[in-house]
């Protein structure tokens, strides 16, 4: 990852506006479930600075909110760059003697304990942090000061020495006052997917006829070792003395917060619904049915606004303190069971609650457990020694090669097929199309180089670069489902690139009608196919129909009824016929009234980018092997206690 941000300018620059935004916002999510490295363990150092165990946990967390749905192999990527990043800035924060005061923490902590509903109490600010955090009020405080408000405050000195040119504020003020309106057809090729499915012998005729659109980039071939956690659960033993420590030692892994299950009938206010005195009286209302014999689901399915539960009768389930809004909890949390609340007041509306179970607080007994303790553990120590040996596998073919290393250790190696840096490329038995494994072998350098090691969930990988050859045509037989996807993709494109030259040619015969109606009478595109954008300026092209080479000054260049020449976005499977329908000058007059805002937000971008160099050329000078990267991966992928 850190080397492909070297080589990318582009990528750096978003990925370190990413950092500086998380920076300011500290965004939290909460924690899954603990490993067995401490907390407060140092991992690594970056200069002066020190990198814990506890930081990656709070990091991963982060991360996995902005990337939900992301492999754990790509999440850990991301993890350890931003890792490296935020030790970096410290270490030049602490090159400077810069300090968070204990007011600064302070304002801070206020500053976030405010909620809608007044100021977050002591208890339940220290309940909030160990059920999101897994750790004591003191020690995320300290991450706080540490990190978030330290790294913030060197930051900001990189804001306030930005520079920022006339011509670049003229320039931004042209961006947000020149605005242009839009109309669009927007489709992806697999919207179009019944208009050119191809199957049997029309595949096969659409692959002879376009040989040269199925040839694969360059292709690499490995030779690799591979060690499997499987291999190795059944010879392991974990005693009951460690079972007993290990439940003990992360107790709070298996105590369950006093919790209640409710059901509820929200009747919405503000923007969404109701003015407060219309929806008071309706749930009023709704009172008095239930309080005559009306069941509370009964009711909830008929009155309640919450979409999401009221066909269940307004079943929330279980949930624990700190997961509803903050009057709701209060009054669930002090009823009694089979009790029906009176009206409470929310930012979403109001709500009537009836409490259905209360379970206390407990922790689970350590027989009821200790099964997946064991599974844990087997599972832990077998990663462990898996580690271990591709390590000292790995260590061995750097100094006497990796034949010679594989039969002094009496280790199979494997040979994968020929495969391309594409997503679909097989390269045969466990590997198969694994998207780690893949990138590791084509970050190679040279023939005979060996990669890290690769961690591949339960399997660990060590591999070396044998052989290539420059890309060749797919063969169909062995390659049927990739040039299936393949050929309908390019089909798709011809076919969606026709249907907008139709169009274009109809809209010269009626220049008043909309892109809709010139469209009618395919029924395969939506709605959702036609898209206006208003007042469209500079700083948003819209998304649908973004390239690299296209600019606001081409959008601008076009008088009302042209449309934009090429079709083609940034993304190889989207299509887009634009329209200009409408556009307006700047009025320079306003300049000096919107200038300081202007500086500001160009300071903040010219700050972004001076701190980007500042990180990388640190990087370059701490990890110019990506060691430190390296390193940082493996304990990722490891056992971790929080």
């Amino acid at each position: 990852m850190m080397k492909f941000m070297r080589k990318n300018t582009t990528a750096r620059k978003v990925v370190i506006a990413v950092v500086v935004a998380a920076l300011a916002s500290y965004v939290l999510f909460s924690f899954g479930e603990a490993p067995p490295v401490a907390p407060g363990d140092t991992i690594a150092k970056v200069g002066s600075s020190k990198i814990k165990m506890r930081d990656a946990t709070i990091q991963e967390v982060n991360l996995r909110g902005v990337y939900r749905g992301i492999k754990d192999d790509q999440l850990n990527q991301f993890v350890v760059s931003s890792l490296i990043r935020e030790a970096i800035m410290l270490d030049g924060a602490n090159s400077l003697d810069l300090a968070v005061s204990d007011a600064e923490l302070r304002d801070f902590v206020i500053n976030y304990r405010k909620s809608p509903n007044g100021y977050v109490d002591d208890e339940n600010y220290a309940a909030f942090i160990r059920s999101r955090y897994r750790m004591p009020v003191g020690s995320y405080e300290d991450y706080l000061r540490d990190h978030a408000l330290t790294t913030d405050k060197f930051r900001r000195l990189f804001f306030s020495s930005a520079f920022v040119s006339e011509e670049k504020i003229k320039e931004a003020f042209l961006d947000q006052n020149r605005k242009v309106d839009l109309e669009m057809v927007v489709v992806n090729t697999f919207d179009v997917k019944d208009q050119v499915s191809l199957e049997g012998d029309d595949l096969r005729k659409f692959y002879d006829e376009h040989r040269e659109e199925f040839k694969t980039g360059e292709q690499r071939q490995v030779r690799f070792a591979a060690w499997d956690i499987q291999e190795l659960r059944d010879s392991i033993e974990v005693t009951d003395e460690e079972l007993k420590t290990e439940y003990e030692e992360n107790i709070e892994r298996y105590r369950t917060q006093e919790q209640v299950k409710a059901n509820h009938i929200l009747i919405k206010t503000g923007d969404q619904g109701l003015s407060d005195e219309e929806a008071l009286a309706k749930i009023q209302e709704i009172q008095n049915e239930i309080a005559d014999g009306l069941a509370f689901e009964e009711a909830a399915k008929r009155y309640s606004e919450d979409a999401s539960n009221a066909s269940r009768g307004g079943d929330l389930g279980f949930f624990a303190r700190g997961r509803m809004v903050k009057p709701f909890e209060e009054t669930a949390f002090a009823m009694a069971d089979g009790e029906v609340s009176g009206p409470v007041k929310t930012t979403f509306g109001y709500h009537l609650i009836n409490r259905v179970e209360h379970r206390p607080e407990s922790v689970r007994e350590f027989e009821t457990v200790q099964n997946t303790i064991r599974n844990q553990m087997i599972n832990r120590k077998a990663r462990k020694q898996i580690g271990d040996r591709a390590a000292a596998f790995r260590e061995k073919a750097l100094t006497m090669g990796f034949d010679e290393a594989a039969e002094s250790l009496e280790q199979k190696l494997q040979t994968s097929l020929y495969f391309d840096n594409d997503n679909q490329a097989e390269m045969g038995p466990t590997l198969n199309r694994n998207f780690t494994a893949r990138r590791a072998a084509f970050q190679l350098k040279s023939e005979k180089d060996i990669t890290d090691v690769v961690n591949l969930g339960n399997t660990q990988v060590v591999m070396q670069w044998v052989a290539t050859r420059s890309g060749d045509v797919l063969a169909f037989e062995s390659n049927k489902n990739r040039i299936k996807a393949i050929a309908e993709k390019i089909a798709a494109g011809k076919f969606i690139e026709k249907m907008y030259d139709e169009i274009k040619t109809a809209a010269a015969n009626k220049p008043e009608a909309t892109l809709k109606d010139l469209a009618a009478g395919r029924d395969f595109l939506k709605e959702n196919h036609f898209i206006e954008s208003k007042e469209v300026d500079g700083n948003r092209i819209p998304f649908q129909i973004r390239r690299e080479d296209l600019a606001f000054e081409d959008l601008f260049a076009l008088e009302p009824g042209d449309f934009l020449g090429s079709y083609e976005t940034q993304q190889d499977s989207r299509f887009a016929l634009v329209r200009l329908s409408k556009k307006q000058e700047a009025d320079l007059s306003k300049l000096e009234e919107e200038r300081f805002q202007i500086v500001e937000n160009l300071q903040s971008q010219e700050a972004a980018t001076f701190l980007s160099s500042y990180v990388y050329g640190r990087l370059t000078q701490y990890d110019p092997s990506d060691e430190l990267e390296a390193k940082l991966l493996t304990v990722m992928s490891g056992p971790r206690n929080r």
